[in-house]
């Protein structure tokens, strides 16, 4: 991993567990690093599985093993760059700002607290 992987990780986890209720902050923390852990080695596999088959590809058709290797190597990072941009235009189509609490009904926001967040907080 990179600078922009450690500079990533702490920002999304804290979006990530932002509206989870406190008592459950150590559950969430927990559910969202297994999910990176689970998504990180599923796009290993997949980038290597990419490379080592266009290598296999280019060795066949009579390429040198370091051009075939450039060549798988370059197909996965094409991958990678690929998956990236939609990434970036699946959040920026999908995410939106939550509403400031000025701009809620109070009626909502006393309908969404249950009785023991009241509790909590007197």
């Amino acid at each position: 991993m990179g600078l922009g992987g450690a500079t990533t990780f702490t920002p999304l986890l804290t979006i990530a567990i932002a509206d989870v209720p406190s008592r459950d902050a150590g559950l969430g923390s927990g559910i969202v690093n297994v999910a990176q852990q689970v998504a990180a080695a599923f796009a290993v596999a997949v980038l290597a599985t990419v490379a080592s088959s266009r290598t296999t590809t280019l060795l066949a058709e009579g390429h040198s093993q370091a051009s075939a290797l450039d060549g798988g190597y370059r197909l996965a990072f094409a991958v990678a760059l690929l998956c990236i941009v939609v990434a970036f235009g699946l959040a920026f189509a999908i995410l939106r700002s939550p509403t400031p609490a000025e701009d809620r009904d109070p009626a909502d926001l006393l309908a969404a607290e249950t009785p023991e967040d009241v509790e909590a907080q007197v």
